[in-house]
């Protein structure tokens, strides 16, 4: 216990009435509570919010909840709580007791959808966050942000509450609790009045088309008049370092305050999958532009069909329950791709050549897997690793926890370890293999770590040497910078066993070990099969961990997962804050005030601009807003050597910002640079800008990205979505949610070890993923054994069969839903699907209905051979691959007499 401790004890032993606790920042708020919860008195900790006065305010929204939520438990609680108010925060704006009154819904209430616009809740089509709702066939969704979980509310025409339940943000569905009698909503904003409302939105019309402010969620506490602001004058406010001096010295165990953070639930909902204006491609006629949905009649039923338009202006209507053939065109380099000519064969000539290519990625990777399981490997046993976990500093994640216990069962198995250790950036990949090296080297053996860069060398070596060394463990590092007498000392080192751990680029693949162990890839995409395999192939019993940040694609996750184990890191530690993300029009006051803010705090910058030819004047130009602004410039034409070496002194401080290029996109790791500025933003892709934005905010420090355009106006509305998802998504963990197909472009084909962008951009990155795991599937299962292609069938019918817009008025949600019902493998995963349009929709109407009927003949017929069904009337044909033809009637003419009789026959035989 501290002395600030100590004088708050003996101050809370003899005051009876704390309101408000000012503290310096959010640590000594930590501390102030330990002493609150030994006297078992209520407090609660707010967030530190630390923006501008007038700063936009969306991108703190989750700081905003907390602090709006404390203040409604402390407001409307019987008991007195004590809020801790870190001073950043105490200096702006806090909202009085009047404007927080919660919105109350019962069963039998009549709801008015507009009253949940006035306490700031915003509609999203889909709820997937706080502070969001939707609302569709007499069916509201709602996420308060003092719930753990949304709920879901059943609406009688007349919009009388009839039933409430909660629902899961990830599946949509609703959760097996009871039914909930009524809710407390609790404002996202402010609880005001309708005249009040309509004033403030007044005032943002009126406000220049520059301002930052869109809604009220951005203007948010700067409206506030001073009678709907804290009253300080009758509240006992007392600051934490003017407490007066304790006379005694106390000493009693304290319990550690955890860091609050918010727990992310990713949704396995993926919306914008195909926007209209997308590059596409189709299995069998290629790439082409996604012109949306359109409804056509045949044979006098009406039906959905995605258009797509290819070169030379023609068009293609494709039947929305073949949706499963398309995919959005995303190419491994970022180029636009030529559009394909319908019925030329070309497509088909280059998907042709890809797949053998594939096939012989897929040999190799199963060959080298199918060896490895007939050698023999060190087996390691499992010995006590909490000398590991005590120093560490911080509380280890479940999903790390996971992580290690799977990777020692594995290397305790006595042949050769291949496993994936998969986690966004700042997740505690490092952490996990500091344990795994622990237990290697403590069971007599040696481990070599391979890194892509020179500078990451460095870093891993003086981290993982500061948690290893005390435990007598030997490490030694290779780099460019290191002499030869030192490389030759260290190589003999190796040889000879008395350097338990080396770290270093592809240069120690020529090592000779004198018992090695384990071979840890860092980055591992970055690597091509044959340099990973040139280590194997000299030490062929070793075990295998690589690492990367890089999400696997669905599709070839269950391929791989023949080939190796794989472990997920999904959760961040408690320590990692998120990155405060803005978009920005370029504006020289923003980027000075951004640089100052970051030196200030004894911090460092990224500028990211992409220009080698006008790197120069950028320069001059931050020279001219910073005179003393010490900068190192890296890019592609700087040797190689030197901006390694540069790079080093930045990372000891020597510089005060980083202009380069957009080379620093992986590998460069400097705890101390936490804002990073990216000029032209739109002309970087999405997953290269989260990459860019992860460089920062990687420990206990907030980091600050900065995304800046020149004009809003002239931007694309697809760049402007895609901008917009990246400055919302800025918490931990939002990979998956950044369109998790354009993620998946980091290292393009070089999930399979091979630099294949070539062929990647021949078909696109989707469908070669598609082929790549249909060959790995193929001979992981064996030829023999695995079933014949099936070939798609054609449905002729006079059908009516669609997902309703009465019954999912966006198009975006029915494209989602339409993705993942026509890719259903199973009349079971139509079954699920059917009972989640129920759930989040109601009473499904005659269209939908039939459209699932539609996609349960297709599964069957598809199992049976059988090539197209067509109706004339009552009259069914059917016509088989192997030329047999069948017919059958239909007792009447109706639509769901058709289509019973069709399920019934093809169930039949």
């Amino acid at each position: 216990m501290n002395r600030l401790q100590m004088n708050l004890y003996e101050f809370l032993t003899h005051t009876k009435k704390v309101d408000i606790l000012v503290v310096k920042n959010q640590k000594e708020g930590r501390e102030a509570q330990q002493i609150f919860r030994y006297l078992k008195k209520p407090s609660l900790l707010l967030p530190d919010l630390r923006i501008e006065k007038f700063e936009d305010l969306r991108p703190y929204q989750y700081e905003l909840f907390e602090i709006y939520n404390s203040f409604d438990q402390y407001y409307f609680s019987d008991n007195l709580i004590t809020l801790i108010i870190p001073s950043a925060t105490f200096q702006h704006p806090l909202p009085s007791k009047q404007i927080r009154k919660p919105l109350s819904l019962s069963f039998g209430d009549i709801l008015e959808i507009e009253l949940l616009e006035q306490i700031g809740y915003i509609d999203t089509g889909i709820v997937q966050n706080r502070g969001e709702f939707s609302f569709h066939s007499n069916r509201l969704d709602i996420y308060p942000i003092n719930s753990n979980n949304p709920f879901r509310i059943s609406l009688s025409e007349d919009m009388e509450i009839e039933e409430i339940r909660e629902f899961s943000p990830v599946s949509q569905l609703k959760l097996d609790s009871d039914e909930v009698e009524n809710i407390d909503i609790a404002p996202a904003t402010f609880s005001l009045s309708k005249k009040r409302y309509k004033e403030i939105l007044e005032e943002i019309e009126n406000l220049s088309p520059n301002s930052p402010y869109s809604d009220i969620r951005s203007y948010g506490l700067w409206f506030l008049k001073d009678d709907e602001l804290l009253d300080t004058k009758f509240k006992k406010i007392f600051h934490y370092s003017e407490i007066p001096q304790s006379k005694d010295l106390y000493d009693f165990q304290l319990e550690d305050i955890p860091t609050k953070r918010e727990i992310y639930q990713k949704s396995n909902i993926l919306l914008d999958d195909l926007v209209v204006g997308d590059y596409i491609v189709h299995k069998e006629h290629g790439i082409g532009i996604f012109e949306g949905l359109t409804q056509e009649k045949i044979l006098g039923g009406l039906r959905e069909f995605v258009k797509i338009r290819y070169q030379g202006d023609n068009h293609l209507l494709i039947p929305i329950e073949k949706l499963d053939l398309l995919s959005r065109y995303i190419s491994a380099t970022g180029s636009t791709p030529k559009l394909d000519r319908l019925g030329k064969g070309g497509f088909s000539k280059r998907s042709q050549k890809v797949r053998s290519r594939l096939h012989e990625i897929a040999k190799y990777i199963v060959e080298l897997s199918a060896k490895r399981q007939l050698i023999e490997a060190p087996k390691i046993e499992k010995i006590d690793i909490s000398p590991i976990r005590q120093q560490a500093g911080f509380i280890y994640t479940e999903d790390q926890i996971r992580a290690i216990d799977e990777i020692l069962e594995n290397l305790s198995k006595g042949y050769p370890m291949e496993h994936l250790l998969i986690g966004d950036v700042g997740f505690g990949k490092t952490e996990v293999a500091i344990n795994i090296i622990y237990s290697v080297i403590k069971s007599g053996f040696q481990v070599a770590f391979l890194v892509p860069t020179t500078l990451l060398a460095k870093q891993h070596y003086t981290s993982i040497k500061s948690r290893l060394e005390k435990f007598g463990i030997t490490i030694a590092h290779i780099d460019s910078f290191v002499s030869p007498k030192e490389k030759r000392e260290i190589k003999k080192g190796v040889e000879q066993g008395n350097i338990d751990l080396i770290i270093g680029t592809h240069t120690i693949l020529d090592f000779k070990f004198s018992n090695l162990a384990l071979l840890i890839i860092d980055e591992e995409h970055k690597f091509g099969v044959k340099q990973k395999s040139k280590i194997q192939t000299n030490h062929s019993n070793i075990h295998l961990l690589s690492m990367s940040a890089t999400p696997i694609p669905r599709t070839l996750h269950s391929a791989l997962s023949n080939l190796k184990t794989i472990s997920k890191l999904e959760t961040p530690p408690n320590e990692r804050v998120g990155v405060r993300t803005f978009l920005k029009e370029y504006d020289e006051a923003i980027i000075k005030n951004a640089i100052l803010k970051e030196l200030r705090r004894g911090g460092q910058v990224f500028y990211i601009f992409n220009s080698i030819a006008e790197i120069e004047n950028k320069r001059e130009e931050l020279l001219n807003l910073l005179p003393s602004l010490k900068i190192l410039i890296g890019h592609s034409k700087v040797p190689s050597k030197t901006l390694e070496r540069e790079i080093v002194k930045f990372a000891e401080g020597e510089y005060d910002l980083l202009l380069s290029t957009s080379i620093i996109g992986a590998g460069i790791h400097i705890p101390n640079a936490n804002t990073i500025l990216i000029d032209g933003a739109d002309r970087f892709g999405i997953a290269d800008l989260h990459q860019l934005r992860g460089r920062v905010g990687r420990g206990d420090r907030e980091g600050f990205c900065y995304f800046f355009i020149e004009d809003f106006q002239s931007l694309t509305e697809n760049s402007r979505r895609r901008l917009k998802a990246l400055e919302e998504n800025s918490h931990l963990g939002s990979g998956n949610s950044l369109a998790m197909h354009d993620l998946e472009i980091r290292g393009g084909g070089n999930i399979a070890g091979e630099s294949q962008s070539g062929h990647i951009n021949d078909v696109g990155y989707s469908f070669y993923i598609q082929m790549l795991e249909d060959e790995i599937r193929k001979l992981t299962i064996g030829e023999g054994e695995i079933d014949e292609v099936e070939q798609d069938i054609e449905l002729q019918l006079s059908i009516d069969g669609y997902i309703s817009s009465e019954l999912v008025p966006e198009e975006r949600i029915r494209i989602e839903i339409y993705r993942r019902a026509t890719s259903s493998q199973n009349l079971e995963d139509i079954q699920k699907i059917e009972l989640e349009l129920r759930d989040r929709f109601g009473k499904l109407d005659t269209p939908t209905i039939q459209f699932l009927d539609l996609l349960r003949i297709k599964i069957l017929g598809k199992r049976a051979g059988v090539k197209f069904i067509q109706n004339r009337t009552k009259d069914i044909y059917i016509s088989f691959w192997n030329g047999q033809k069948a017919h059958i009637k239909s007792p009447t003419r109706d639509d769901d007499d058709i289509l019973k009789t069709i399920l019934e026959w093809l169930k039949g035989i």
